[in-house]
């Protein structure tokens, strides 16, 4: 049975997502066996070098690991600043949403 992990992002327009690898991945193992599945709804914000400053859960899977998992992808994504963006900046508050899913 394979397992699904969908991610989608909402980026403002002033960046880009550099590595699209931490949208997807493996499916964690205890989560798969259990036939956990879910959608874990984050907010995040991004730092002036591009790395991801904040992760909160807006909304959770209903699973601890499938929500801590995509916490932990979400934290290896890297953005460009398309617009000027200083080191000492950081965005607004942005969705990600990451979709567990057993096929």
């Amino acid at each position: 049975m394979p397992a699904a992990l969908g991610a989608t992002q909402d980026v403002e327009s002033k960046w880009t997502l550099i590595d699209e690898s931490c949208l997807d991945g493996k499916y964690p193992l205890e989560s798969r066996l259990n036939g956990h599945q879910g959608t874990t709804f984050l907010q995040f914000r991004i730092a002036g070098d591009g790395s991801v400053k904040s992760i909160r859960i807006e909304k959770s899977s209903g699973h601890r690991e499938l929500d801590l998992t995509a916490q932990r992808k979400l934290a290896m994504c890297r953005f460009k600043a398309l617009a000027d963006v200083t080191a000492d900046s950081e965005s607004e508050w942005m969705p990600m949403r990451y979709k567990w899913s057993l096929q």
